[in-house]
């Protein structure tokens, strides 16, 4: 390729910056390969939702790791065949290196540096912090706190207010909030990085990557494999769907025949997820009251003055009560409530109540489930149209909308 200025990064002004991205996208009009624009509104959510243009997060249970790399020394995960395809892809491209069918690079060297992480734990040192600070106020009995959190009911009537209350409320507090605020094609188990270079600086894509002799030839491989190369960070690969590729492997070696298979076997619908780890961080953080403080003060005033009972609160199995239903009623509430107040609906507490009790409705008819999916409806859960690859690159979605005059419903 001919030697062009691209020099597109951050740090230009809004109006250079501006042509300078446009001159580095231009250059793929004329590059031959499979890429995806991934800051196209049409692709920015390629593998965060389903087919039907539900929300998904992909099961950690079908994560694999590939050996770390010289670089890195890190482990690197991706789905399990997304990684069988990438060594195939990497064995192919060295073998064809050392046997001069492609030229030598030291820009492109296909070695795994970023992979898929989880965002749970992340999410979780967040939620220990909101946490500790209530859990200060409980163990300190200030306002007579400690005496109203009696039992885990009693914890969620208290301590899901609390949140509410926080100065910082632009702090996601579900889950699937907090994943798409940070949200990176690396979180979708179909990505991969060769490299740590700089994404917003275009002059280091072209001259290390785009003008490499080897780049084309990185690009022709990796699509034969089926993985598409992004288009603003050359160096990450991206398992591609749609290809005829994929699909036979999924199919030869995996026994998922089709896309919708694929989505229901790698990946679960947001809302399930977010049920699933906030029970757990509930059921965590009341245990960890009832460890510090075992017991609680009842008073009663008598004819022969004040006594005081102390009674013992219940600590609970983790294991039972992430699988019984006695507390569902609850955690749809609460499911309901945290998303309302993230969103910050301007409903009023008849209308809240209202759509709790439609949904309480769906718990009893149809189970958790459907009641969780029936809650993800009032808060863009679900796009109008999958904005995802799989599909088409013209999809667009939904905007989550929020209201600037905050509701005046209570938990």
């Amino acid at each position: 390729m001919t030697r062009t200025l691209i020099k597109g990064k951050n740090s230009l002004s809004s109006k250079d910056a501006f042509r300078e991205r446009g001159k580095y996208k231009k250059l793929f009009s004329i590059i031959s390969g499979e890429f995806i624009d991934l800051w196209d509104s049409g692709n920015k959510l390629y593998g965060q939702v389903d087919l039907s243009g539900n929300y998904v997060l992909p099961l950690s249970r079908n994560m694999r790791s590939i050996n770390p790399s010289k670089k890195s020394k890190k482990t690197t995960f991706m789905f399990d065949f997304a990684v069988e395809m990438f060594q195939d892809f990497s064995g192919f491209y060295k073998e064809a290196v050392v046997s001069r069918r492609i030229p030598p690079s030291e820009n492109i060297v296909i070695d795994p540096i970023q992979g898929w992480s989880s965002k749970v734990k992340d999410h979780h040192r967040i939620q220990q912090k909101i946490f500790n600070s209530y859990f200060n106020t409980t163990i300190n009995n200030r306002n007579n706190e400690g005496e109203k959190v009696r039992d885990f009911d009693s914890f969620i009537n208290r301590y899901v207010p609390f949140l509410s209350r926080r100065k910082k409320t632009n702090t996601p507090l579900l889950f699937s909030s907090y994943a798409r605020s940070r949200g990176s094609i690396l979180a979708t188990g179909l990505a991969i990085e060769i490299s740590t270079d700089d994404k917003s600086d275009d002059q280091v894509k072209f001259e290390k990557y785009i003008n490499d002799p080897a780049f084309k030839h990185y690009v022709s491989a990796a699509n034969k494999h089926g993985f598409l190369v992004d288009q603003n960070a050359p160096w990450r690969l991206i398992v591609n769907l749609r290809s005829e590729y994929t699909k036979e492997y999924l199919r030869d070696y995996y026994g998922v025949n089709n896309l919708h298979e694929f989505f229901d076997l790698y990946y679960e619908k947001a809302e399930y997820e977010d049920a699933r780890i906030l029970k757990h961080h509930l059921l965590n953080f009341y245990n960890k009251i009832v460890e510090v403080a075992p017991t609680y003060s009842v008073k009663e005033i008598t004819n022969t003055g004040t006594c005081v009972t102390k009674i013992t609160r219940e600590k609970l199995s983790l294991e039972e009560e992430m699988t019984s239903t006695r507390h569902d009623k609850l955690l749809i509430k609460t499911m309901l409530f945290l998303h309302a107040k993230e969103q910050n609906k301007s409903w009023n507490q008849e209308k809240f109540n209202k759509i709790y009790e439609n949904t309480l409705s769906q718990l009893q008819r149809f189970g958790l489930n459907k009641a969780l999916e029936h809650v993800s409806m009032y808060f863009g859960n679900k796009m109008q149209a999958s904005a995802s690859y799989v599909l088409t690159k013209d999809s667009s979605h939904s905007i989550i909308k929020t209201s600037r005059t905050p509701g005046s419903f209570r938990f």
